[in-house]
């Protein structure tokens, strides 16, 4: 009761900050040796490849990407595991925290934090790969950034990458909140099914275009063909956000 009344006490971002250290205090030890273990396990391969491969840094950009992104996504699905059990779920919904600050704890966990998680993974890549190359060919290799292969060489390839990477983030927040339990697996064959149907589709209707002597004519420029697919992709990302939201919420409701 009194931890409750110091709790509403507080202001909004005080009660965000606190709600954030207690789940960090509940969680450290889980959340620390995972940390580790991902920034050794890039640390390791960068090693390998500053002994192995000249030390050049392009022979695992490829790979820091790819699994890097499947590392986001993962822990998207995984923001919402302490609601996998009916104990789980009625510690988190019975925390002496309002439905918002809870949310929002999970969406920056996922936004913020998995960046940064991924973002301070490259570093210990680089860390390893040079002290490889002093021990194989005795010389500082230097550090490389990868700008063209992170942030694309345009603004536009950019904004384009990120708003794609946030939208498919944010099915999975919501598939984390929505089925807990091997949240990842189902939300990926529900992206696997509609893939195979969008093919399907896609690749039908070109077939009958071509077949039919169809040509697609342009109405409008590239510039505003891509801002308005990447305003759609946006307004996706916000309504599954938004919808992650709801379900929380709706849980919390009918969990009381």
């Amino acid at each position: 009761m009194e931890t409750t009344v110091q709790y509403k006490q507080l202001d909004s971002f005080g009660r965000f900050m606190a709600l954030a250290r207690k789940q960090f205090c509940e969680n450290r030890k889980a959340i620390v040796m995972r940390t580790l273990i991902f920034w050794g396990a890039w640390m390791g391969i960068g090693l390998i490849n500053g002994l192995f491969s000249s030390g050049d840094p392009h022979a695992v950009i490829g790979m820091y990407i790819v699994f890097g992104m499947i590392t986001w996504i993962v822990v998207a699905s995984m923001v919402f595991s302490s609601m996998k059990s009916k104990g789980g779920r009625l510690n988190t919904l019975m925390t002496p925290a309002s439905n918002a600050d809870k949310y929002w704890v999970a969406f920056f966990s996922v936004f913020v934090g998995g960046f940064l998680l991924i973002a301070i993974a490259y570093p210990m890549i680089e860390i390893g790969r040079n002290i490889g190359s002093l021990i194989m060919f005795h010389e500082f290799a230097g550090f490389y950034w990868p700008q063209d292969e992170l942030f694309s060489s345009s603004w536009s390839a950019f904004i384009r990458n990120a708003v794609i990477m946030s939208f498919i983030l944010s099915t999975y927040f919501f598939g984390a909140v929505k089925w807990p339990r091997l949240s990842f697996l189902k939300t990926s064959g529900i992206w696997v099914a509609l893939i195979f149907v969008f093919a399907m589709l896609l690749g039908g209707t070109v077939s009958y275009m071509i077949t039919h002597g169809y040509e697609v004519e342009w109405l409008v420029s590239y510039t505003v063909r891509f801002w308005i697919i990447i305003g759609a992709v946006f307004a996706g990302t916000v309504f599954f956000c938004w919808l992650t939201y709801y379900t929380f919420k709706k849980q919390y409701v009918i969990g009381r």
